[in-house]
């Protein structure tokens, strides 16, 4: 399943971060770096580049496809300390298409939205991660924030590229785009740029991991995001279960409606056995699904090892409240006692202290009569 996804982050000095080693990794190389006067770390080991390539508008000077030329000029075009010095998009790429039909994809996507609009674009193609998830095609297009100007860099960057309206119509784009070559190359899935709520579609939105995490993953270390994902995952799952169960009840309720035979009592069976899968997290959902399935009418004859085994949860239930209320109780108590023993002892040494004053009001009155 063809599945959408292009972020766009900056490249910031502020954060410590160079467009010389961003290049570097992207490309899987070693670059030096003028402005900090080191060589970045060579990556080259990591593996798993497809395809990197420089585009350009047409007239730029030759120096722009030499990748170590090209992002130390653009270093050296920004002064600031907290310079914006690149912009980052990274976006997923079909996994039903060849990895031919990837270049071409990712080609036609950046001419018509990043060179035509006088951007220098330095892109690569990772395949996925050994260790991460198979499919994970994905693309880095790292871009120049000013146009060329003759043989340099323009003196003021293009503030149109930075606008939330440029990054909707590069989500656009891409959704068309990439949805053009599925079609043509005969694949059925499509993308679409919307969120989830938009599309209709009630499923929470996943979390994209990216080949660190994934990675880290892969070898038994548990992330932060990894959890939120394992998570989102889990709720759609319930939520799919749920929807399932409502739908054979919704479609059994209208067979009984309409007077069908032992067929449809089945259905109906079904959708309530899986709604009692889910009940227990989520009891209020299941009430109003089992309200609107019997709408006033009686309900089917209870299960009795159903009710023994509600019986028991019940029961279960119970014993943990009145567990939790013993403890809650002792910890009163306890906490009782320790503000009682605090008051004694602040007794006892107001006490000491009073009488240390005392002894030496006495010590010097007995000093005073003996003179």
């Amino acid at each position: 399943m063809a599945i959408y996804h292009l972020s766009a982050r900056i490249v910031s000095r502020a954060k410590g971060q160079s467009a010389v080693h961003k290049a570097a990794y992207n490309a899987r190389t070693q670059l030096r770096d003028e402005r900090e006067g080191r060589t970045s770390r060579d990556y080259s080991a990591e593996g798993g580049l497809l395809f990197s390539g420089i585009f350009a508008p047409k007239g730029a000077p030759d120096w722009v496809q030499d990748r170590e030329q090209l992002w130390n000029r653009v270093e050296a075009a920004e002064k600031r300390k907290d310079a914006f010095v690149a912009r980052e998009i990274e976006i997923a790429l079909p996994h039903e298409l060849t990895e031919q039909q990837r270049e071409w994809l990712v080609k036609d996507f950046v001419r018509e939205q990043f060179v035509r609009r006088g951007m220098v674009a330095d892109v690569a193609i990772h395949a996925p991660d050994l260790e991460g998830d198979e499919r994970n095609y994905h693309a880095h297009i790292l871009l120049t924030t000013r146009q060329l100007d003759g043989e340099d860099f323009a003196k003021t960057k293009t503030r149109e590229w930075d606008t939330k309206a440029t990054l909707y119509e590069w989500r656009q784009s891409w959704e068309r785009t990439t949805n053009r070559y599925l079609e043509r190359f005969g694949h059925e899935e499509h993308i679409d740029h919307r969120t989830l709520e938009a599309q209709g579609i009630d499923r929470e939105a996943t979390i994209h991991l990216g080949p660190h995490v994934q990675a880290m993953e892969a070898r038994g270390l548990f992330t932060e995001r990894g959890e939120q994902l394992r998570g989102v995952e889990a709720r759609n799952y319930e939520r799919a279960e749920l929807t399932q169960g409502l739908q054979q009840v919704d479609v059994a309720s209208r067979a009984l409606d309409e007077g069908l035979t032992q067929t449809s009592t089945n259905v109906v069976t079904g959708g309530i056995d899986i709604l009692g899968q889910v009940a227990e997290k989520t009891l209020d959902t299941f009430a109003t699904a089992f309200d609107s399935l019997f709408n006033g009418r009686p309900p089917l004859p209870p299960d009795p090892e159903q009710l023994k085994r509600d019986e028991a949860v019940r029961e279960q239930r119970a014993e943990q409240r009145e567990a939790k209320a013993a403890a809650e109780e002792l910890y009163r108590y306890n906490t009782e006692r320790q503000r009682q023993m605090e008051d004694i002892i602040k007794k006892l040494k107001a006490q000491e202290e009073e009488y240390e004053k005392q002894r030496e009001l006495d010590g010097g009155r007995s000093r005073t009569r003996e003179r």
